[in-house]
């Protein structure tokens, strides 16, 4: 199973979505919202698809970044408590929202790029990606040259 591929699906939704989010929140809180996530999940959703090891990498980059960045707020939320803490949402928000409701959001976020991360790290994700996809292999193989009759090679007299 190439796991490559659904992960590469799964970014592309998830960057659609980011987008349709920033319209829904431009639509209906007035608020312009520019969140550049969707154009690195969407190009690394493509290159998913593609098998490109780097684009591989780079959703894996993207995965650790969120994974830490979430497991900090959570860390955070579950020292400090929820006082104070806004959650904002498409088109609203909650204010000092309950501990409960923290953690169920947060572990949500985990799932939602952990999951995916495991996927990419997973050894045969690995064999898939090391083996060159169909368009790098035609860019590696170089064109032979026609010899050229012996008339017109260069013997140096010239």
């Amino acid at each position: 199973m190439n796991y490559g591929k659904i992960v590469g699906y799964y970014f592309i939704v998830l960057g659609v979505l980011v987008i349709i989010g920033m319209i829904l929140e431009i639509v209906l809180a007035g608020r312009l919202f520019i969140d550049v996530t969707a154009i690195f999940l969407i190009w690394a959703g493509y290159g998913l698809l593609r098998n490109r090891n780097s684009h591989r990498i780079a959703a894996i980059v993207i995965c650790c970044f969120y994974v830490v960045a979430t497991m900090g707020v959570l860390l955070v939320v579950i020292i400090r408590g929820t006082s104070g803490r806004v959650f904002r949402y498409v088109g609203g928000e909650i204010r000092d929202p309950s501990m409960g409701l923290a953690v169920l959001v947060l572990a949500v976020g985990l799932v939602m790029f952990g999951t995916p991360l495991i996927a990419l790290l997973h050894p045969k994700t690995r064999e898939i990606f090391k083996r060159p996809s169909q368009g790098e292999a035609a860019n590696t193989e170089r064109p032979t040259e026609p010899a050229l009759p012996d008339h017109l090679k260069d013997d140096g007299c010239s």
